[in-house]
């Protein structure tokens, strides 16, 4: 079998490819938007799958959005089997649903070309939006296409030949001072509920200031990854919620790299363990059996006769009041990992142990990340190195 190609019109991306497929008395059309040369290697296409199968295969005429809906619930099953994060579930929703559906959703998903993406996000950036978040639309859909060759819905992934360049994450805002943190931390204790045993959101702020780790992996945290007498923390899983009330705990962290032992400091261990026994005697007076396996922070049902986690979305309103209350505003939950790494830095931790105790892949990612909270580091250095010449001389 052999395919013709003949332009369209006068437009240059306009194809007519003809054919006769062995066996049939009807001839066969179809039309082709594209370059000559893209035009010409479907021809070819054509004629492999007919010498293949035996028949024609016709391109497959899905509209982005439908496409986008059945990959998303694809994604979903994938969290289910605690494959994918929730949180990471839910980003890739909310990017489909609010840029790619409303702006590219009816368009054929063969269709799209690169030239037109690019002006998109050239359109984002002009609107005020970060490069880094231009970054975070592209590559839900990128992944979504790269599915699609995969599965030979499209020859060419039309957005795996943009590259975004992501300007270098520097953290500035909400990073809480030393003197901020202990302010802080003396208000929740001071408060009667929010520092109690049975609501223990002391407990998780001192945590996830003194330990560096993300809230998924403090909320996740059972007494079985915690080596009181060693003082160390195993930190492997993270707990994330979903809507009305649900959650999953997955054995896996956000990197590989975040898979980690993380020394625990003593003022905290004496506190795990003054909490442990009292939770242990709050489980024996519910008739519960009381386990290892069981949430270092969890809190009791209003009914009384079961216990759950912490949400993360209380606990970080909570937390955003009382940093508010210690003068810094823009902090959220999250900041207590950049606070500690902060601390360690303007304290003269080399970047490797941060990285290390942070989970980061590299210290150039947490130098890149957090070097410019430090402007005089290099004259240090330098002063440093000079006071050692000069006393060897």
């Amino acid at each position: 079998m052999r395919v013709s190609i003949r332009r369209r019109t006068k437009c240059k991306l306009s194809w007519t490819l003809n054919f006769r497929v062995p066996g049939e008395l009807k001839p066969y059309q179809e039309t082709f938007v594209g370059t000559e040369e893209a035009a010409r290697k479907r021809a070819r296409q054509i004629e492999r799958d007919y010498e293949l199968t035996g028949t024609y295969q016709p391109v497959v005429r899905l509209r982005l959005g439908a496409y986008l809906d059945q990959w998303l619930a694809e994604q979903r099953a994938r969290v289910n089997i605690d494959d994918l994060s929730p949180t990471t579930y839910r980003e890739y929703e909310r990017v489909i649903s609010n840029h790619w559906k409303p702006r590219f959703g009816a368009r054929l998903v063969g269709t799209l070309g690169p030239k037109e993406i690019r002006a998109y996000y050239t359109e984002l950036e002009g609107l005020g939006y970060s490069r880094n978040y231009v970054k975070n639309i592209h590559v839900p859909v990128c992944k979504a296409l790269n599915d699609a060759v995969l599965d030979e819905l499209i020859s060419k992934n039309p957005l795996a030949s943009i590259r975004i360049k992501q300007r270098t994450r520097h953290i500035r805002k909400g990073v809480l001072s030393a003197e901020q943190v202990n302010q802080m931390l003396q208000q929740v204790q001071g408060h009667p509920a929010h520092a109690s045993h049975e609501t223990p959101y002391y407990l998780v702020f001192y945590f996830a200031f003194y330990m560096g780790v993300r809230i998924s992996e403090a909320l996740a945290m059972t007494w079985a990854r915690l080596d009181l007498d060693r003082q160390v923390a195993e930190i492997s899983a993270g707990l994330h919620w979903f809507e009305k009330g649900q959650y999953v705990i997955r054995d896996q962290v956000k990197t590989d790299g975040s898979d980690r032992n993380v020394p625990i400091p003593k003022s905290l261990v004496l506190k795990l363990r003054a909490h442990r026994e009292w939770q242990q005697a709050m489980y024996a007076d519910m008739l519960l059996t009381w386990a290892s396996g069981e949430l270092v922070f969890s809190i009791v049902d209003r009914k009384g006769e079961a216990v759950r986690p912490i949400r993360n979305d209380t606990t970080g309103k909570l937390f955003k009041a009382y940093a508010e209350a210690v003068g810094c505003p823009d902090a959220t939950l999250h900041s207590t990992r950049h606070t500690h790494a902060s601390i360690l830095l303007s304290n003269g931790v080399p970047d490797f142990h941060v990285a290390k105790r942070l989970g980061h892949a590299s210290a150039s990612f947490t130098q890149d990340v957090y070097g410019h909270l430090y402007p005089n580091a290099g004259q240090e250095t330098a002063a440093i190195f000079d006071a050692i010449m000069e006393g060897a001389r």
